[in-house]
């Protein structure tokens, strides 16, 4: 019941900052935008957007095959599955439910969580480093200091938790506490990777950076629909920052916050927010209409009950 209340509140939450915009922006100007829409791009956009689904499961693939050697296809099919379920829950940590799978593949909870942590760590520095960029182009330099020290400061923390003992300690004390056990060939499995994978480690950065690159490809493709154009770079950069503000815990999937901020960078550069309204929406259509195939082909809500409680 509680982790219903949580959802809808959540939910409701992120409908309320979108209805809000909308309204600023104009719900009649924002449908006249899809007036002289170029359906050839859509149909573009989707296509494109396939890719960095693939590189995704791509970077899963070389982690897990240095623990155990799983089929690509499999690999993508869980990724998509932990993708679907993270597009429905704050700060996308339904994304770790691929743990969940990756154990119906005899690598342990403690070994997958390893795998997920360090895949979810490279995101984290490769977005941080795009984003950071983005701070530097859009905004002042003290605005831009003040938000690198807050992002460096929230990246430092994370990785505080993950690699020192006293961080991991605490993690077993207060939030693994009786589970702590099951998550046994963490630290193995981590520090493995970080010795001596270091290769592996480089190309799931590249992999990752080249995925981020590819989906802001398909937003680019998207302002076209709208017979808009800029520079790829301020998609690219703009694209990250979305993403990072997308962890926010409060929002479904940073639903809300990331179009707000998305319309924000945007005006700098003379974009209409009109305009990006639009390509947004149809950015998170094409996402729920990839969300909702998955979904329907697939028992995800009994995926998505035995999840949290695959430890007890």
């Amino acid at each position: 019941m509680k982790k219903e209340l949580s959802f809808f509140f959540k939910l409701s939450f992120s409908i309320i900052i979108i209805f809000i915009l909308f309204y600023k922006i104009g719900f009649g100007s924002i449908l006249q935008t899809f007036e002289k829409i170029n359906f050839v791009y859509i149909f573009l956009s989707i296509i494109v957007t396939i890719f960095p689904f693939l590189l995704g499961a791509l970077n899963i693939k070389i982690l897990t095959d240095s623990v155990v050697k799983i089929q690509f296809l499999k690999i993508l099919r869980y990724s998509l599955l932990s993708w679907t379920i993270g597009l429905f829950v704050s700060g996308k940590i339904g994304e770790f439910s691929i743990i969940y799978f990756l154990k119906k593949e005899g690598i342990s909870i403690g070994q997958g969580s390893a795998i997920s942590i360090i895949d979810k760590l490279i995101s984290a520095l490769t977005l941080s480093l795009l984003t950071i960029l983005c701070f530097f182009v859009f905004l002042t330099t003290i605005e831009t200091i003040k938000l690198v020290i807050a992002l460096g400061a929230l990246f430092m923390i994370f990785v505080f938790f993950v690699i020192t003992n006293i961080g991991r300690k605490f993690i077993k004390k207060y939030i693994l506490r009786k589970y702590a056990r099951k998550f046994a060939g963490f630290s193995k499995t981590f520090f493995y990777f970080i010795k001596h994978k270091k290769r592996i480690l480089v190309l799931n950065f590249i992999l990752t950076l080249s995925k981020w690159i590819l989906n802001a490809v398909g937003i680019a493709i998207l302002f076209l629909a709208f017979d808009t154009t800029t520079k790829f770079y301020y998609i690219l950069l703009i694209t990250a920052a979305t993403i990072i503000v997308g962890l926010a815990p409060f929002t479904i999937s940073g639903l809300g916050l990331r179009e707000s901020l998305a319309i924000f960078l945007y005006s700098l550069i003379n974009i209409e927010p009109t305009i990006v309204a639009g390509v947004y929406i149809m950015y998170n259509i094409i996402n729920y209409l990839f969300a909702a195939i998955i979904f329907s082909t697939t028992n995800i809500k009994r995926v998505g009950r035995t999840f949290p409680n695959m430890v007890s």
